[in-house]
């Protein structure tokens, strides 16, 4: 793909070098229940080498939470966290880190 910039010239725009159409991580189903309440109900999300996510939502509305499980210092009551399509179990964000 190419643009035209205002000073006519050509610009290439070209994909992400690391883009893959296999998420590298994602979380699928995953639920959360603390004694206040549930914070997270059946939650799934992938992301892919080169994309950009952001995480937005009120407080209260779990955004930590599901950070604290994709990154180990959590564990969900139920669903998965995948790792390039793989079930992982991260004990730790230093296990997390350690996988990539």
């Amino acid at each position: 793909m190419h643009m035209t910039s205002e000073r006519g010239a050509a610009t290439h725009l070209h994909p992400a070098p690391h883009y893959s159409p296999e998420a590298v991580v994602a979380v699928e189903g995953v639920t959360k229940t603390y004694s206040s309440g549930q914070a997270l109900r059946g939650v799934s999300v992938s992301c892919r080498a080169g994309e950009v996510r952001a995480l937005l939502g009120e407080n209260g509305a779990g955004k930590s939470t599901l950070v604290k499980i994709i990154s180990g210092a959590m564990l969900p009551d139920f669903g998965n966290v995948l790792l390039r399509g793989r079930p992982v179990n991260f004990r730790s964000p230093v296990d997390a880190s350690g996988a990539g």
